[in-house]
């Protein structure tokens, strides 16, 4: 958003993985984003979300929901990893593949750690730009941010920093948010921008899967030495 609103320039490339300028989800995360921000703020007081909600003092609503949530995901016995399912998309689990994960990084055990809390205004953001089919400003109206574009896609054609769009295609958080921002893309700036689809791969196990230094990396690689 930085770079396509116009703020920062000077920058060789970019990696973008999962979800760029066209963010979509799956129908079900479609609803929680228009649901769930409301309930979980008005019925449950709860003005963030966190995996380590199952941490919390027995009975309390953090405890209560992450129980809940657990009930919804027998995949495996993390309560971090239901939570996350819950907080980021539609899956069991959303965020990735197990079979990716290599038990011996024990990323698994860590995910709290590697993916924290996040307040409920992202939601109502991203619903926002969900509905709209690519980023926008949260509040037009804001005098704050009356240099940005309306939309990030605005500026596109301005942008000559090449950018790598990355997602595994099994994304059941983000979806086909990447290649559709890369097509779109490749008609206002053709051969700019590149896309590479990884197989068997989700959300976040392009970075933290136990085989993304053969699967994943040389790509990146690639793309930042030509582009360096």
């Amino acid at each position: 958003m930085s770079l396509f609103g116009g703020l920062i320039d000077g920058i060789a490339s970019v990696v973008a993985n999962s979800v760029g300028l066209t963010p979509r989800v799956h129908p079900w995360a479609r609803l929680k984003l228009m649901l769930g921000p409301a309930l979980l703020r008005y019925g449950l007081g709860l003005p963030y979300l966190d995996p380590r909600f199952r941490d919390a003092p027995p009975l309390t609503g953090r405890w209560l929901l992450a129980r809940a949530v657990s009930l919804a995901h027998p995949e495996c016995g993390e309560p971090a990893c239901h939570m996350q399912s819950f907080m980021w998309g539609s899956g069991r689990p959303a965020m990735y593949r197990h079979r990716n994960l290599r038990p011996q990084t024990h990323v698994h055990e860590r995910l709290a750690d590697l993916n924290g809390a996040g307040a409920l205004h992202y939601y109502r953001h991203m619903r926002k730009m969900v509905a709209a089919g690519r980023v926008v400003r949260f509040d037009p109206g804001d005098p704050r941010h009356a240099a940005l574009p309306r939309h990030y896609l605005a500026r596109a054609a301005e942008i000559d920093t090449p950018v790598l769009y990355l997602t595994g295609d099994r994304n059941d958080v983000f979806t086909d948010s990447n290649v559709v921002c890369h097509r779109l893309l490749s008609r206002i700036n053709p051969g700019r921008h590149e896309l590479r689809v990884i197989p068997g791969y989700g959300h976040i196990d392009p970075l933290i899967g136990g085989n993304a230094h053969l699967d994943v990396f040389p790509h990146i690689l690639d793309f930042l030495k030509r582009n360096s």
